[in-house]
């Protein structure tokens, strides 16, 4: 019978601590997820141009570097670098840019 009153206290002080450990990670994660600003489309916006400014700022120096290379002819080149300027401008006006 002792045994048994045992492994009960024993049982239930593990679920206590079990419960313990689950709470306060709770709470660590809602402190977390509190502390974390959340993604607005503003900054989704704001990123999308960043990423997009730098990849037209990379295609016109890896076309370059691919013409300095021999890889690609110079009038390819040019060609895709007259391309990229107008697809450039097109984002531009479909963003409102002037």
């Amino acid at each position: 019978m002792n045994s048994l009153r045992s492994s009960r206290y024993s049982d239930s002080r593990r679920a206590s601590t079990a419960r313990r450990e689950l709470d306060a990670r709770e709470t660590a994660d809602a402190e977390e997820d509190a502390a974390t600003p959340s993604t607005t489309w503003l900054s989704v916006e704001e990123t999308t141009r960043a990423l997009r400014r730098d990849m037209y700022a990379a295609q016109p120096k890896a076309l370059v570097e691919a013409r300095n290379a021999g890889e690609l002819d110079d009038e390819v080149m040019r060609g895709e670098l007259e391309h990229l300027d107008y697809e450039e401008a097109a984002t531009a006006f479909d963003r409102g840019a002037t």
